[in-house]
């Protein structure tokens, strides 16, 4: 499902569970527990969806100078969690054969010349 599938969908859920909440609607309902699992299901995809876009933009950032350490303060983010969410992007990638074992190699020197 397309990007802005998925943001439709999750608005629709959202939508559905305000008015219940508005109409304070108690108890069990199948029906608005399956909106609720469907919006967090569609809120899963849509994080999925931005993480795998926002690796290469860090990997970009780094390699056009920025460091680990700017690149953390513009996510909110620990040093930590963005070498290991790069790292492990890198890997996935290599894995799937979306980019080069030659590539992954970059992304973890870019990492190490970043960090230290």
């Amino acid at each position: 499902m397309a990007t802005e599938d998925v943001l439709a969908a999750y608005g629709r859920h959202l939508a559905v569970l305000a008015v219940a909440r508005a109409r304070q609607v108690r108890g069990d309902d199948p029906d608005l527990a399956e909106q609720a699992l469907d919006a967090l299901e569609a809120s899963q995809a849509i994080v999925d969806d931005l993480w795998l876009k926002r690796m290469p933009i860090v990997r970009d950032a780094l390699t056009f100078g920025a460091t680990v350490t700017e690149v953390a303060e513009r996510m909110h983010a620990p040093v930590r969690k963005v070498v290991d969410e790069l790292q492990g992007w890198a890997d996935v990638m290599c894995a799937v054969d979306a980019i080069t074992e030659a590539e992954r190699r970059r992304v973890r020197r870019l990492l190490i010349g970043g960090v230290l």
